[in-house]
């Protein structure tokens, strides 16, 4: 689900797959460049996998009701890669992360064509999420359909107490 997931924004490339361990519906990131380091990651691993424990490494994202969630770390890379993005308002981060799609009036910037996958970014440059372009900005209309935003971890978190 990692791959098609960065398929979307064509950004296969930013990931080195050989160095993704997979723990459930997680994806970590190994270390790379440290050869001790590597084996003794690969150790614990094994021994995480073993335990239920579902996080080790750096987190890539996961696979949350057929949608990947990616985490904070593996947007910025995104976003560092230059690919297609709305930035939206104040207004519009906070009802985006609240779970809701963006309206024509709440975009500030974008380099998306209809159809096409973006990353969201607010004002400060941060990502908050990802969509889909369906239609051309303007207005009250919803022109930006929604598919995961960061306040879906506490949106979930506020489910299981």
């Amino acid at each position: 689900m990692l791959k098609k997931f960065l398929k979307q924004f064509k950004a296969e490339g930013l990931v080195n797959f050989d160095n993704v361990l997979k723990i459930q519906d997680g994806f970590f990131l190994k270390p790379k460049d440290d050869d001790r380091a590597r084996k003794f990651f690969i150790k614990f691993a094994s021994q995480v996998k073993q335990s239920g424990l579902k996080f080790i490494g750096i987190s890539l994202g996961n696979n949350e009701r057929n949608i990947f969630a990616p985490s904070v770390f593996l947007m910025e890379k995104i976003r560092d890669a230059k690919v297609p993005f709305i930035k939206i308002s104040k207004k519009g981060e906070w009802l985006f992360v609240c779970g809701r799609d963006i309206q024509g009036s709440a975009i500030y910037k974008s380099t998306v064509e209809k159809h096409q996958i973006a990353i969201v970014l607010n004002l400060k440059n941060e990502p908050l999420g990802y969509g889909k372009l369906i239609r051309k900005p303007s207005g009250l209309g919803i022109c930006f359909k929604r598919i995961y935003d960061i306040g879906d971890y506490l949106r979930r978190e506020r489910k299981m107490n």
